[in-house]
C-alpha cells in the first residue's frame, strides 16, 4: 500500500499549528498563596486558579483581575489575550473548520504571578480613659527602652493606684 506523504504534511502542519502556544486559559498564582481571585468582578477561587475564558467572550481581548488575601493590599491587573499565529494557520488548512471550535485569540503561555503586600496596620483608636493613655505611654516608653522594666513596674503602680495624676 503506498503512502500520501502530500496529506501527510498538512494534517502535521494542521496539528502543530493547533497545539502550539494555544492557551484560552491561564494560571493565577499568589504569594502568599491561598488569596482569593477576581475576574470581571466574578470570583473564580483561591490562589493558585486557572482562569478560563469563557467560549463566548474569546474575542475580547482583556480580562480585569483582582487578587485579594486578608492583611494584605490587593492587587490588580487585566489579563490580555492576543492574536495566535498558529491558528490563523490551522484555519486556513481547515477551511475555517476549525474557527467554529476554537477563537484566533490566546492568552500567553506566562503565568501571572502577584506578590501581594501587607497592608499596614490599623491605627489603635486613641484612649480615651487618661489611666489607659497613661499606661499605653509606659508600655512605649518600655519598648523604646527609654525606662528600665523596674521603672515601668514602679510606674504602673504608681498609675493604678493613681498616684501622680
Amino acid at each position: 500500500m503506498r503512502r500520501n506523504y502530500w496529506t501527510a504534511i498538512p494534517c502535521a502542519v494542521l496539528l502543530a499549528s493547533v497545539l502550539a502556544g494555544c492557551a484560552e486559559s491561564i494560571l493565577i498564582r499568589s504569594l502568599p498563596p491561598g488569596a482569593t481571585v477576581t475576574v470581571n468582578k466574578k470570583i473564580i477561587g483561591t490562589t493558585p486558579v486557572v482562569f478560563s475564558a469563557p467560549s463566548k467572550t474569546l474575542e475580547h481581548e482583556t480580562f480585569t483581575y483582582k487578587v485579594e488575601a486578608a492583611g494584605y493590599r490587593p492587587a490588580m491587573g487585566t489579563l490580555e489575550m492576543r492574536v495566535a499565529p498558529g491558528r490563523i494557520v490551522g484555519y486556513v488548512f481547515t477551511a475555517g473548520i476549525l474557527r467554529a471550535a476554537r477563537g484566533v485569540k490566546v492568552f500567553s503561555e506566562e503565568p501571572v504571578e502577584v506578590i501581594l503586600e501587607r497592608a499596614a496596620a490599623p491605627a489603635t483608636a486613641p484612649a480615651t480613659d487618661p489611666i489607659e493613655q497613661r499606661l499605653n505611654q509606659l508600655e512605649s516608653l518600655r519598648e523604646r527602652g527609654v525606662i528600665s522594666d523596674e521603672e515601668y513596674k514602679r510606674a504602673r503602680g504608681d498609675v493604678l493606684r493613681g498616684v501622680g495624676q
